[in-house]
Parts: structure tokens; C-alpha cells; sequence
């Protein structure tokens, strides 16, 4: 077991941001809104891909990487501490030093309805002609709590010699099993574009199901995302491969805990064309009836945008929410309240930093609440509920992880919504059975 370095900071700045008017207003804000960060990582370490999930009683689980001075590299958990509202000391998940490691493909844990821990992780071989190497995405398994795991293995059986996988996401189903997608190899081979979206299930007796294809060709090097609501409904999305080198965000979803898919529908409409991948997924949750999807964009609007639908495709609300934010995440309270976190960049002087920014999307519009990070460098945020009144943010900054219990109510400073594109009211009247 490795002991968590548990230190505080408490940081209070005069920030004039990038539109701001009156500087004094600002700063008074930003005291009144800075909060105390907790250490999670070593202080001695490099560490990053933090990611939040829950246990199969619904509580927070933190998974995140880090590597020593001499580059060996580390994998950990921790669960959280309802009474104690903090991270108990860390567990160890075994980890190949060929990993790759970086926030787009980043190790993950999951929990199955069991208590079964569940990890995945990309590793990259070098290979001859191959720019990148041969990627692979490997899981483990615990049935003790961490204390032992099973052998890695390949999350698809049915690769062929010198292919790659990677950029992948997973979620726990109504059965228990959990679910996971990931960007396959394109059969065309390197040299064409796009890759295909693929999915499979734990099985209960151990190992995983037979891949469901999802898509053909998606954007080359962006994660996956994909969520369920507890009742058998998933939705995968990703960012889509379109002519033209456009790179929106679509979505296909299944009634059934995935063994079977609906045909995938262009999302996001944003118009995005970039001849590159912009090595930004989306996120989703799901719930109450309805997934709900973040995403970055450079296209017409660019920024972080938020959408909600039904699982029949309907679209039930769409709105842009900060041109000067990357890298967003998404979750949603038990009463089904949207929480958006992601990374705002401003400036101070003639020095641009970056801060955490919680979004609250209700019926009455649009709050706010900003995290002025330690290291003033704050970025690629997780966010997860604790109960119905506090959502935990976890976030990166400086080489370092950090963590934060923030108030419900705390996020209330109403926001002007930025200018939104016109929008239908389905995406199957929209874009039709187009893939």
C-alpha cells in the first residue's frame, strides 16, 4: 500500500479575467469562491490521468498515474471516506512500464455491481514502419478489494498481428457487468483515416464478450466515451470522421446493456473542420431518462458545449457554455442535475493560466463556480457526486493531483450564456439513419 500526502493550500488571487470590466468585483469573487485544494498525489512524483468513477454503492473511487525520478511508473486507487469526506490510503494495480500514459487514453478502474474491481490500461510496443508503435488496451481484474488482480489481457481477442487499440472508455451495466469501447484498428491499415468504435461486456464467469462493431470510422487519436443509466440503457459517443475532415461528435446508444446497438447519429453539429485530430473527446452520463453529453469544439461556436436527449434520439436541449474552456468532463446529481468541469484559461497581467470551472445547467439557467488551482495551472478536470448536496472534483495541475469538496449551493453565480447555433428538435429529423 502506498500512503496518500495529504496537504492543503489555500490560495487567493486578484485575477482580472480575459473579459472582465471591473477588476475589483473580480478579485472579491474569486476570494470568495477559492476553496482549499487536497494533495492526492505524491509530492515527490509526477503524477496525472486522474479519473472518478463510483463503487457498487454508489461512493467515489479515484484512480490516477504517477512516475518517479527514476521513470518508473505507477498505478493507484483509493476509495473515498463518507465519514471523513477525504480519500483513504491508496491500492496499487499492477501496471506495464510500456503503458502509455496521457489524459485522452488515460488508465481507468471501474467497479462492478459485485464489488469487483475492473482496470484498463493502453501500452505501446514499438513496431518497425509504425510512428506511434502497436498500442493495445489490457484489463485486469481484482476479486479482494485490490489486493490481488488477475493477468492483463487484451480487451479484443480478435486483433490481428501489429494493429492497434486505444482511446477507450467504460461504464458499469444494469446487469453488473461492465462495459467498455475503444478505438480499434482501421482494416485499411495506417495510412487511411479513421478507426473503428467497438464495444464488449465482462462476463460473469471472467473475461470479455465478443466485440459489437459501433462505428467504421471515427476521429483518430480522441477518446471514447460511454455511459449507462442503470435500467439497460448505454450511449457511446465519439468524436465522428465526416467528409470534408469535419470532426463533430456523434452518439449511438442500446436498450439492451449493449449487445446490440442503433445505428450511430451525428450529434454535435458543429461544423468543426480541422485536417488533424484534435485529441479531445467528449464525456456523457446518463440517467432520469436522458444522456447528457459535453464536448469541445473549434468549429462555428468554438469552446465547451452541453446537450441533453432521450435515448430515442430526441434532442431535449442544446447550449454552448465557455469559449475559453478545454477538456470538460460531465456528471450528473442524484436528482439528475447536470455538473460540467473544465479548464479556463485567463489572464493575469501579461501571464495566461489556467483555473477548474463547475458549470450547474438548471431550468433557471446557467452557474458558476471557479477553483483557482495551487500551481495556477489547473486542468484536465473529473467531477463525481458524493450525495445529493456535494459534487468531488479532481483535477491536474503542475505534475500534481488534487482533490476538492465543493457545496451544491456554492455553485450559484448565474452566467450569461454564450450565442448558440439554431437547433431542430431531433436528430433523426435532422440527420436521418445517415452512418
Amino acid at each position: 500500500m502506498k500512503n496518500l500526502i495529504r496537504g492543503g493550500c489555500l490560495l487567493v488571487l486578484s485575477v482580472t479575467g480575459m473579459a472582465a470590466c471591473n477588476p475589483k468585483q473580480e478579485n472579491q469573487d474569486t476570494e470568495k469562491e477559492t476553496a482549499k485544494a487536497t494533495l492526492l498525489s505524491d509530492q515527490r512524483n509526477k503524477a496525472s490521468t486522474v479519473y472518478l468513477t463510483t463503487d457498487e454503492k454508489d461512493n467515489p473511487i479515484v484512480s490516477w498515474t504517477e512516475e518517479d525520478s527514476a521513470g518508473k511508473k505507477r498505478f493507484y486507487f483509493a476509495r473515498w471516506d463518507t465519514t471523513a469526506d477525504k480519500f483513504m490510503p491508496a491500492g496499487e494495480i499492477p501496471l506495464a512500464q510500456n503503458a502509455a500514459i496521457h489524459e485522452e487514453g488515460m488508465p481507468k478502474i471501474a467497479v462492478r455491481g459485485d464489488g469487483a474491481l475492473v482496470a484498463i490500461y493502453e501500452a505501446s510496443t514499438p513496431q518497425p514502419g509504425q510512428k506511434w508503435g502497436v498500442g493495445d488496451i489490457f484489463y485486469l481484474q481484482s476479486d479482494d478489494g485490490g489486493d490481488t488482480w488477475t493477468e492483463p489481457k487484451s480487451v479484443n481477442t480478435q486483433k490481428q498481428p501489429y494493429t492497434s487499440m486505444s482511446f477507450s472508455g467504460l461504464t458499469r451495466l444494469s446487469d453488473r457487468e461492465i462495459g467498455i469501447s475503444w478505438l480499434d484498428a482501421n482494416p485499411g491499415g495506417v495510412d487511411q483515416p479513421g478507426r473503428p468504435v467497438m464495444f464488449a461486456r465482462t462476463l460473469a464467469g471472467g473475461g470479455l464478450g465478443d466485440p459489437v462493431w459501433i462505428e467504421k470510422a471515427a476521429c483518430e487519436c480522441c477518446r471514447v466515451a460511454v455511459a449507462g443509466s442503470g435500467n439497460g440503457d448505454i450511449a457511446i459517443a465519439y468524436r465522428d470522421l465526416q467528409p470534408g475532415n469535419i470532426r463533430d461528435i456523434s452518439i449511438s446508444t442500446s436498450s439492451d446493456d449493449g449487445k446490440t446497438f442503433a445505428r450511430p447519429l451525428d450529434f454535435s453539429r458543429d461544423g468543426w473542420e480541422i485536417n488533424g485530430c484534435p485529441h479531445n473527446g467528449p464525456s456523457l452520463a446518463a440517467g432520469n431518462d436522458k444522456i447528457c453529453a459535453a464536448w469541445y469544439t473549434g468549429g462555428k461556436v468554438p469552446g465547451v458545449h452541453y446537450a441533453a436527449l432521450d435515448f430515442r434520439g430526441n434532442l431535449i436541449e442544446k447550449k454552448a457554455l465557455n469559449p475559453n474552456a478545454r477538456f470538460v468532463q460531465l456528471t450528473l446529481m442524484p436528482d439528475g442535475t447536470p455538473i460540467v468541469a473544465f479548464n479556463e484559461s485567463y489572464k493575469e497581467g501579461d501571464s495566461v493560466y489556467s483555473r477548474i470551472v463547475l458549470n450547474k445547467i438548471e431550468e433557471g439557467g446557467l452557474f458558476a463556480a471557479k477553483i483557482n488551482s495551487p500551481g495556477l495551472h489547473g486542468n484536465f478536470p473529473m467531477v463525481q457526486p458524493v450525495d445529493e448536496n456535494n459534487v468531488l472534483l479532481a483535477w491536474r495541475d503542475d505534475d500534481k493531483i488534487y482533490y476538492q469538496l465543493n457545496r451544491l449551493a456554492d455553485i450559484n453565480r448565474q452566467m450569461e450564456e454564450p450565442p448558440q447555433l439554431p437547433e431542430a428538435t431531433s436528430l433523426k429529423e435532422m440527420h436521418g439513419m445517415n452512418h
